[in-house]
């Protein structure tokens, strides 16, 4: 069936049938796997047992690719795929063993036989089946996307923090994570790394983090300046007042400009507002407070209209002004709701 581009979609087992010779014998073992109903998940020996048949190409001319042909034979659930292999046989170009093998095969070939051929075959089929564990063994995307082995899961989640079925299950997106598994494993944290994680996360290529935001905070009471008791020292760690300028605590995360869809998509309570607080909350190793800035493009801005569901929220997308909106981009920053308690729980 034709997609939205006009374009028809690619029958892809026809093509491995009929140009089998353009595939990687891996590539081919792949996809036929892929192909069939149950192939994603299930266990790969049975499929290459009960799907895959390898066999040498009879010849000793010099092969082209790793696949000569590939067939599919029988019908229903006794169907299964013959892949005519260019390598590692026990006769062909690449036989190991003396020529004249080969060549008695031939003659075999050339009176209609094939006994000889048919025995050897038997030899030769689990060689192709632990050519393909070998190459799998150590490919860990294979082992996830396409086995879906749970214990390697295990091992990538636990290299994220996600290691205990309790903590995997606070966080809807845990397994998503996992592609973000070399952002999370480096420490100390950055601003950078987590701006490239949201806005890979959220398809937001614009999103920036700013940190060492200063803010005024309370000082603690037991912190406070008390003549002959306590923080008195001069240029230490003594302050007059109840608080002081920080710098250390709060970082802000700025995007834009953004189309009204994105925008509104952002704004509290939003999908993409709640995987953005948790993604951050998850980040952070220490407690920090967190500032969300948007910035609307100009064309996008919409006067306040009181009673609608949109362009209503005071303090998030409210503006009010006639004709075309005076500035560049419409700003707003409000405060990002963390929980923080949480947030260390998943690092712990």
């Amino acid at each position: 069936m034709a997609g939205e581009s006009r374009r028809q979609a690619p029958d892809l087992k026809g093509d491995l049938l009929g140009q089998g010779r353009s595939y990687s014998f891996i590539q081919a073992v792949r996809l036929l796997r892929l192909l069939e109903q149950d192939g994603r998940g299930a266990d790969p020996e049975s499929f290459l047992a009960g799907k895959i048949m390898a066999r040498p190409l009879l010849s000793l001319g010099f092969p082209a690719s790793d696949i000569s042909s590939i067939e599919e034979l029988g019908e229903g659930q006794a169907s299964f795929y013959r892949i005519t292999a260019t390598f590692l046989g026990l006769y062909g170009a690449s036989s190991p063993l003396p020529t004249f093998y080969t060549e008695d095969l031939l003659d075999e070939a050339s009176e209609d036989s094939s006994i000889s051929r048919d025995f050897l075959d038997i030899l030769n089929t689990p060689f192709y089946r632990l050519f393909y564990r070998c190459w799998s063994k150590y490919r860990w995307w294979t082992k996830i996307y396409d086995e879906q082995d749970p214990e390697y899961v295990g091992r990538l989640l636990c290299l994220v923090g996600l290691g205990h079925d309790g903590l995997r299950s606070k966080l809807p997106f845990a397994f998503r994570l996992l592609r973000y598994a070399g952002l999370l494993t480096q420490f100390p944290r950055s601003a950078l790394g987590l701006a490239t994680l949201l806005g890979d996360a959220l398809n937001i290529p614009s999103l920036s983090v700013v940190p060492l935001i200063a803010r005024r905070v309370r000082i603690p009471q037991d912190q406070v300046c008390r003549l002959g008791a306590q923080a008195t020292t001069l240029g230490e760690d003594c302050h007059l007042g109840s608080e002081t300028m920080d710098c250390m605590s709060a970082f802000r995360i700025t995007t834009g400009p953004l189309t009204e869809d994105r925008y509104h998509g952002l704004l509290s309570g939003e999908p993409d507002a709640v995987l953005l607080g948790s993604l951050v909350e998850f980040y952070l190793q220490q407690p920090l407070e967190c500032d969300l800035e948007l910035s609307l493009a100009r064309d996008e801005v919409q006067p306040a209209r009181l009673g609608q569901d949109t362009w209503s929220r005071l303090g998030e997308d409210t503006w009010m002004f006639s004709g075309r909106f005076p500035e560049d981009t419409a700003t707003a920053r409000f405060p990002l709701v963390l929980d923080q308690p949480s947030a260390q729980l998943n690092h712990s």
